[in-house]
Parts: structure tokens; sequence; C-alpha cells
């Protein structure tokens, strides 16, 4: 039995009660992308940062996290820019829902997103590591998140006209609970619904869909201990499935790797009786790039570049 340490924040926040991957076409210049605003770090688990400013002060590292619709700050930030607490609020994070203080903020800025008078909850330092925060999509009705992952870059700006397919692979979704990304896709012709989630190390199945998936004989799961650690807590699963192939739109990816269990978010997400994947940065980081169009509800992947061509004499 192998034992694997994977960091999976993936938070959801109530209100306050007070090998292969992309399919290969005619690549794009990374130039071709939008200018972006700044280049950010990448953490140990290979989410990216993004700088955030607080009251003006900053910028600070937040992970950005499509599968959060709060952004929350660590409770080291909140307490070294001394942010008053306005009451407790719920969070429900992937093990669970807990209570958490909420600090409030007078200004937010993160790209084009400025926000005033915010309330964020306040989560442990051990969920983030050395980040400041999670960056959540609370703001991003409208807008369009650009991370490029091959030159560790980001920007968010206001949608404007739709990427151009040529070199581009676009998956249809649509925006559930607000603005979570939930694509439909296929696995060895099991419809499965995948949640696009930048704030996952590593993905996650349901086990709805490693029953069917073991009942056709098109996935195959050996027994495994994976510590997650989330925003409340660490969680454990038991099992790790290996899938062949995904299909999603006009996306392929290969030998994808999942932690199995039926974490609170699947319920929380009406995901549970159906079978459902968490797309975690290992799968979504083998792209050069990936864009979503809040706008549109679209996720567009920048395809590898193809292999160099072999000399012969």
């Amino acid at each position: 039995m192998r034992t694997l340490r994977w960091l999976a924040a993936v938070l959801i926040c109530a209100t306050a009660s007070a090998a292969s991957a992309m399919p290969t076409r005619t690549p794009a210049s990374i130039e071709d992308l939008p200018a972006p605003e700044v280049n950010v770090e990448e953490d140990l688990t290979g989410r990216m940062r993004a700088p955030v400013y607080i009251n003006g002060m900053g910028p600070f590292n937040f992970i950005v996290d499509t599968a959060a619709n709060r952004t929350v700050i660590s409770a080291r930030l909140a307490a070294q820019l001394q942010l008053p607490v306005a009451g407790a609020g719920e969070v429900h994070a992937m093990g669970g829902a807990f209570t958490a203080p909420m600090a409030q903020v007078h200004t937010l800025r993160a790209g084009v997103i400025e926000s005033r008078g915010v309330e964020m909850p306040v989560i442990s330092n051990d969920a983030l590591g050395t980040a400041d925060g999670l960056l959540g999509v609370e703001d991003m009705a409208g807008r369009q998140l650009t991370m490029d992952f091959e030159n560790e870059r980001i920007l968010i700006e206001q949608a404007r006209r739709p990427v151009s397919p040529r070199d581009w692979s676009t998956v249809e979704a649509r925006r559930r609970f607000g603005n979570l990304i939930v694509a439909s896709a296929r696995i060895e012709g099991v419809p499965v619904r995948v949640v696009i989630d930048t704030g996952a190390q590593a993905s996650i199945a349901n086990t709805a869909l490693r029953d069917e998936l073991v009942r056709l004989g098109r996935a195959r799961t050996d027994p495994a201990t994976i510590r997650t650690l989330t925003a409340g807590g660490p969680i454990v699963l038991e099992q790790l499935m290996f899938i062949p192939r995904l299909r999603m739109g006009g996306v392929d990816v290969s030998n994808v790797r999942a932690g199995v269990g039926d974490p609170y978010v699947f319920t929380l997400w009406d995901l549970h009786d159906e079978p459902a994947l968490l797309l975690g940065m290992d799968v979504l980081g083998r792209a050069r790039a990936m864009v979503i169009d809040y706008e549109r509800s679209r996720v567009h992947f920048l395809n590898p570049e193809p292999a160099a061509p072999r000399l012969t004499r």
C-alpha cells in the first residue's frame, strides 16, 4: 500500500451569520496571450498564487482557487494587518463545515477586481502553508481568468472577445452555485461531471464514478493512504484510481490519477449520486495555459507544443 500526502485546499464559504495531456495542434506563441498584469508565484503543490492588495497594502500572495466562492485570509495576515473581527461565519470545506471568525476588510484588489466592505473568513495558517489566503471567485462574474502555467503568470480582466479556437481546445461548461465551473465529460463512454479546481493540487473522484468505471472494467484502483489537507483539517482517502482517458469537450487527457472518496463538498455541490471528478492542478497544469471565461461559461486550454522532429540520417 502506498502513502501519499496531497494538499487540496478546496473551500466553499457560506455567508457570515454575523503523460500526455491536451490534444496537439498548431501551437500559439505564449506571446499571443493577453499581457499579464504581474508575475505570480507557484506554491510547493503546483497551485498558482496571485498578488492581492488588502486595505491598500501588499501585495500579498493568495492561492487562486476556482472552487472557492469566497476569498479567505490566513490568521497570520489578519493579525499582521490588525483587521477587526466582524462576528463569525460558517465555512464549508472539503471535509465538512466549521465556524470561523470573519475579518473586516475595507478594500481588496486583485487584477480588475476591486471590492469594498468585504468580510473574509479567517482560517488556520496550516491550511495555507506560506500563502496569505485563497482568492475565491465571488467577483468573477463577467470576467476572465488567464493562468499561464508555462511562465507562471496570471491575469484577471473583464471578459472581452472570445478566445480564438485556432490554437486552443475549448470546453463548454456551466456556472453553478455562483461561479463554480462544472463541465460535462466522458470517461470511456461514462458521463461525468467535472469541477475545475485550481485550489486542489490533486484530482479526486467520487465513489459513484469509481463504481461505474470498475463495473465496466474501464479503470483500475489500488489501495493507498492519501492524506489531504483542507481548510477544515485533514481528511484521509484510502484508494487511488487510474483513469486511462478523459474526454472533456475539445480536450483529451490521458493517464489521470485520482484519489477516491466522498468528501463533503460533493454533497454540497449536489454531485454525490452521479459520477463526478474534481480536476486539480495535477491535470490542469499539463496545459501551457488555461483561460476561464466566466461571461460565456467556457474553459480554454492552450495546447502543448509538439515534440521537436527527429533528425534522421
